[in-house]
């Protein structure tokens, strides 16, 4: 549990509070400097992981924790700066809860733990884009970047929805 990458991915859950923070004030070094570290860790800890065979299920969890975390306290801070509007969050929140949910029943039934996947990777790599380009006041095209950031989460939550699915039938 306690491995460099596991370390790595409890610091970006950590860094959530500085990164809201800046991106209710709008303050564009610190979002830039955040975001990127956060972006940093997230690539380095999986790196590590497969590099010194430390993957471990506590990584499998709070891998994927600190980055719905870090989105949906970044998406609620926008919320209440008035950037990004609530159902665009409640999206975030709702996709990533039913995901945690559907995750958790599946490793308690089956006792299946399931990793992220790679669109849902993708899907949070976007939001987490849109996000940023948002709190940097980069919004000529916001209503196209919320279109798109919203499709790849719903794709994102068919797919393992799918995957779930999948399972249920596949143990039956």
């Amino acid at each position: 549990m306690w491995n460099v990458s596991n370390m790595l991915s409890m610091l970006r859950m950590v860094m959530s509070l500085p990164l809201s923070i800046a991106l209710y004030h709008g303050n564009v070094f610190w979002i830039v400097t955040l975001a990127l570290s956060a972006g940093a860790t997230d690539w380095l800890d999986g790196f590590l992981a497969r590099k010194l065979n430390q993957v471990t299920d506590y990584g499998k969890i709070i891998d994927p924790l600190a980055d719905k975390v870090m989105v949906i306290a970044g998406g609620l801070a926008l919320v209440l700066a008035g950037i990004i509007p609530l159902w665009f969050c409640a999206v975030i929140i709702l996709r990533d809860v039913l995901i945690l949910l559907g995750g958790m029943f599946v490793q308690r039934k089956y006792g299946l733990l399931l990793m992220s996947n790679m669109f849902g990777k993708y899907a949070v790599g976007i939001v987490s884009l849109v996000l940023m380009l948002l709190a940097i006041r980069v919004d000529e095209y916001k209503a196209i970047m919320l279109f798109i950031a919203t499709s790849m989460l719903v794709i994102s939550f068919l797919l393992y929805a799918k995957r779930f699915l999948e399972i249920v039938k596949g143990s039956k």
